[in-house]
């Protein structure tokens, strides 16, 4: 039944997608489709699991969380059956798999604190044991807070956006997560706030940060020496590095949707500027077999749904693979997205209803993978 539904829902998606239009450059893409009026009862009956959120994954392993707790399960079936690796003494912020499969968890009280308690675990044996590397100072590392590549890896502070020792710094290690310095620390600045950390093919790396008068992308050519502003104005929260380009899930700025930013040149243009009626923030992005994923949340207090938009064109053109209405009183969360080749799993969360009672849910959504 499980398999089935799955199947229900990229039917779904596949039938948005037919209806929509593909987009112009500088338009917004106007979409000729109904929303996916049975998604939130698909997620009643066949969520593919509850209260578990899908947080890393590599070859053979799903990494996934219990929500709200320090619980580390694990699963080497695309989750059908899971097992319990560890639990930690604080609930699991992130979970991160490098190049060389050692696997960093973080673990916070409160990702939002001021004074952090945020902790940063690293196995070397698949889980079985764990070293604590690195005390973050304030806030925590979430997903988009993660990045490595061949040895090398940053973390940044994402956490409390007010006045004191609020998010700021960056943090790298060049020997595999194992000793950490400091290599970016602005100071105090009211609602400085860390966003996405990604470390593109050639190796330069970018943060983006919000919120407000901080909003900007930062980048260093040196493995952090040295940080110099490149965009200001945009706070993306997601972003896919390509050799010539970057794709940049926006949080705010001019437009709402996805930026295409030239490497080379450093333009900062439209790839998707949706039309009103899908406004929302775009908290993660993924690349499997040539397709761009993209996923916009829908906060309360606002009409519009939550959807997915894919490109397989590295980001020329988009179009709808689903949306999931709702009434404004309610939001509709997809935070995280990772995949493992063969589905894509969402962390999910929604309001739904059995016999007229409502309650939350959250925990992971999956649908498989389009392979164009």
């Amino acid at each position: 039944m499980k398999r089935l539904c799955v199947g229900v829902l990229l039917m779904i998606g596949l039938f948005l997608a037919a209806c929509g239009n593909n987009s112009q450059q500088t338009t917004p893409v106007t979409v000729d489709a109904r929303p996916a009026e049975n998604f939130v009862d698909f997620v009643v009956d066949y969520a593919f699991i509850a209260g578990l959120i899908p947080m890393a994954a590599c070859e053979d392993y799903l990494w996934a969380a219990e929500f709200r707790t320090g619980n580390l399960i694990n699963s080497n079936n695309h989750g059908e059956d899971w097992q319990s690796v560890y639990a930690f003494a604080m609930p699991i912020q992130a979970v991160h798999v490098d190049d060389a499969r050692n696997i960093f968890v973080s673990v916070a009280e409160d990702r939002w604190a001021e004074i952090g308690t945020n902790q940063l675990f690293r196995s070397e044996d698949g889980g079985e044991s764990w070293e604590k590397v690195l005390n973050v100072q304030s806030g925590a590392v979430i997903w988009w807070n993660i990045a490595s590549q061949n040895g090398t890896m940053f973390v940044s502070e994402y956490g409390y956006k007010g006045y004191g020792d609020n998010a700021r710094r960056i943090y790298h290690s060049t020997d595999f997560g194992k000793n950490w310095e400091v290599v970016f620390d602005p100071g105090r600045q009211i609602d400085h706030h860390n966003h996405k950390l990604i470390i593109a093919p050639d190796g330069v790396v970018y943060q983006a940060i919000g919120d407000g008068q901080n909003a900007r992308i930062i980048r260093s050519q040196d493995l952090g020496d040295s940080w110099k502003t490149v965009i200001y104005g945009f706070l993306p929260t997601s972003a896919i590095a390509f050799e010539s380009h970057i794709l940049w899930g926006l949080d705010g700025g001019p437009w709402m949707g996805i930026a295409h930013h030239n490497r080379q040149t450093g333009e900062f243009n439209v790839s998707l500027n949706i039309e009103p009626k899908f406004y929302g923030p775009a908290y993660d992005m993924i690349y499997a077999h040539g397709v761009v994923y993209a996923i916009f949340l829908s906060y309360q207090g606002y009409y519009r749904p939550a959807s997915i938009f894919y490109s397989t064109n590295q980001g020329d053109s988009w179009q709808l693979l689903g949306y999931i209405d709702k009434l404004p009183q309610y939001g509709v969360g997809m935070y995280q997205i990772i995949h493992d080749g063969r589905y894509a799993y969402i962390d999910f969360g929604a309001p739904l209803y059995r016999n007229g009672y409502g309650e939350l849910f959250r925990g992971t959504l999956r649908f498989e993978l389009l392979i164009p």
